[in-house]
C-alpha cells in the first residue's frame, strides 16, 4: 500500500493555529464574536478521532466475529491477527485520513512503539499527534514517587521513536492529583479520561490550567457488538444529536478506533462515509486532541472541573 506523506498542517491545524495566534496577543478568554463562539474561528462543532496504537489486549465485543474475545499482541493471539493491525489496518486508516485531509491523535504505548517504530514515526510525519496511552495492565503506581520513573521512561521512549514529545494521555479512568502533577511536570496539557461529558473541562492544577477531554468510549467501534451497518447508524445518530445541541452549547464528538476493527475494509468504508457526511455540515471541524486542549485551557467558556482525586479515591 502506498504511504504518501500526510500534509503536516491539516485544515484543523490551520484553523486552530490562526485563532491561537490572535488569542495569544489578547487577554485570556477574550472573544471577538458572539456568545455562541465555543470553538476556534467560530466553528460550530468539533470531532476528535483517536487511534489506538497499543500492545495491550483489548476485548472483541459479544457478537463480533472479526476478532477473538481477547486479542493480544503477544504469543497467545491467533497467528496473523496482530500483524493485520499494523500491516493492513492502521495503514488503511492513515490513507483514509490523508484522503479526507484530517488529523487524528494516535494513542501509543511504549511496548507497541518499540515493536513498530517505523509505523509510529510515520504517523507523526503524516501530521498526526502522538499521545501516550495508559496501558490496560501493569499501570504505573498512583503515587508520584513510584510512578514518576515509569512515566518519564514512557515519554522518553515515545520521543525517541517518533521524534515527538507527547502532551496528552489517553485513559479509561480518572487519575489522582499526584499523578496529574507528575504529568504536568513532564509537559502534559491534557488527559482524555472523561466519560461523563460531551465537552472538555478545565482543571486548575497548581495554579495552571489542565484540560480533561472526553474519551469517546461509547463511540468506539469496539465498545459494543455492532455490525458495520449498525455502527454507521450509531455514528450518524450521535453526530446529529450533538450537532443539534451545538446551536447553544459547546459540543464535541469523540471517536475511538482500533486498527484491527476499524481498519477492516468494511469498517473503513463506513468510517469514511461518516467523515464525508460530517464534513458536509456547516461549521464542523476535525481536530487533534492537542489542538483542542490548547484551545480549551485558554477559553473563558470552558467549564471548570471539580478537584482531582487523591490516590485513596482512585480504583
Amino acid at each position: 500500500m502506498s504511504r504518501e506523506a500526510f500534509p503536516h498542517r491539516t485544515p484543523g491545524t490551520l484553523i486552530a493555529g490562526r485563532y491561537l495566534e490572535r488569542l495569544s496577543k489578547a487577554l485570556p478568554g477574550t472573544r471577538s464574536r458572539g456568545e455562541r463562539e465555543f470553538w476556534p474561528e467560530g466553528a460550530k462543532f468539533v470531532i476528535a478521532i483517536s487511534l489506538q496504537f497499543d500492545g495491550e489486549p483489548y476485548p472483541a465485543p459479544e457478537g463480533n466475529r472479526l476478532l477473538p474475545r481477547r486479542v493480544t499482541f503477544g504469543g497467545s493471539a491467533p497467528r496473523g491477527v496482530p500483524r493485520y493491525v499494523f500491516e493492513e489496518g492502521i495503514p488503511r486508516l492513515l490513507q483514509l485520513f490523508h484522503k479526507r485531509r484530517i488529523g487524528v491523535t494516535a494513542c501509543m504505548t511504549a511496548q507497541a512503539v518499540e515493536r513498530e517504530r517505523a509505523l509510529a514515526r510515520e504517523i507523526v510525519e503524516r501530521g498526526h499527534e502522538a499521545a501516550l496511552s495508559r496501558p490496560a495492565s501493569k499501570e504505573p503506581l498512583e503515587s508520584a514517587d513510584a510512578g514518576r520513573t515509569n512515566w518519564e521512561a514512557a515519554v522518553k521512549g515515545l520521543l525517541a521513536a517518533t521524534g515527538s514529545r507527547p502532551v496528552g494521555l489517553d485513559g479509561r479512568a480518572p487519575l489522582a492529583t499526584e499523578t496529574l502533577e507528575v504529568l504536568q511536570d513532564l509537559g502534559f496539557l491534557y488527559h482524555a479520561t472523561d466519560l461523563g461529558r460531551d465537552e472538555p473541562v478545565r482543571l486548575s492544577l497548581r495554579g495552571q490550567a489542565f484540560a480533561i477531554l472526553p474519551n469517546g468510549l461509547e463511540s468506539s467501534e469496539s465498545a459494543r457488538g455492532l455490525s458495520a451497518d449498525q455502527y454507521a447508524s450509531e455514528l450518524r445518530n450521535e453526530f446529529d444529536m450533538l450537532y443539534s445541541e451545538a446551536e447553544s452549547r459547546r459540543r464535541m464528538m469523540s471517536i475511538a478506533l482500533h486498527g484491527g476493527i476499524a481498519g477492516r475494509p468494511a469498517r473503513s468504508k463506513v468510517l469514511e462515509e461518516f467523515i464525508i457526511y460530517a464534513q458536509r455540515r456547516p461549521g464542523v471541524v476535525f481536530l487533534r486532541r492537542e489542538e483542542i486542549a490548547r484551545f480549551v485551557v485558554a477559553s473563558a467558556l470552558t467549564p471548570p472541573q471539580e478537584e482531582p482525586l487523591r490516590p485513596a479515591d482512585v480504583a
